[in-house]
């Protein structure tokens, strides 16, 4: 055996481990970065500007509803993602939500508009298709980590009062938006 930094003994016949980059970072910047992205496209805003009146009020109060938890879900979940671990489910449903949400709209299957997308909206979805990958491969990574220690994932109740009052007021302003009203 010889001595290695620090004097440390090191066995020649062993090779050292290598620094792995963690995901728990990652995931983060993913989440709040999609999170911001869904957060654009809210009908009545910038980008999102085709009708939807056609559709039956309680369908597209439900969807705003999935919408507004996958938006604001995902701020929280990356804000949180920053001070500690995840429970590697979150995430990989986040990624598979914003795959199915995109994947349905550019694929024209749901929601359907009699007015075109524009090339903002377009573009924004396709990205926000494309970062749901890696956001999945983030979230098996986590879950490969979490087998080996647990963390607290709790949140006070009054987090999820302020963030149900702030998703009701978001669910309310879209809907009628997007019905025109």
């Amino acid at each position: 055996m010889s001595l290695g930094r620090g004097n440390v003994p090191v066995d020649p016949g062993v090779t050292p481990a290598r620094p792995t980059a963690k995901p728990g970072p990652a995931v983060a910047v993913m989440l709040i970065v999609s999170g911001l992205m869904l957060a654009t496209l809210a009908p009545g805003g910038p980008v999102e500007t085709r009708d939807f009146s056609h559709i039956q009020p309680v369908i597209l109060g439900l969807f705003n509803a999935y919408l507004t938890v996958l938006g604001l879900g995902s701020l929280l979940l990356g804000f949180l993602a920053l001070r500690r671990p995840l429970h590697p489910s979150l995430p990989v449903l986040a990624g598979l939500s914003y795959l199915a949400v995109y994947g349905l709209d550019l694929t024209r299957v749901f929601p359907v508009s009699p007015t075109p997308m524009n090339q903002a909206l377009w573009s924004i979805e396709v990205a926000g298709l494309i970062l749901a990958v890696p956001l999945c491969i983030c979230g098996f990574l986590l879950g490969r980590r979490a087998a080996r220690g647990g963390a607290d994932r709790s949140l006070p109740v009054s987090a999820w009062v302020i963030f149900a009052l702030v998703g009701l007021a978001i669910v309310v302003f879209t809907t009628l938006e997007a019905m025109g009203r």
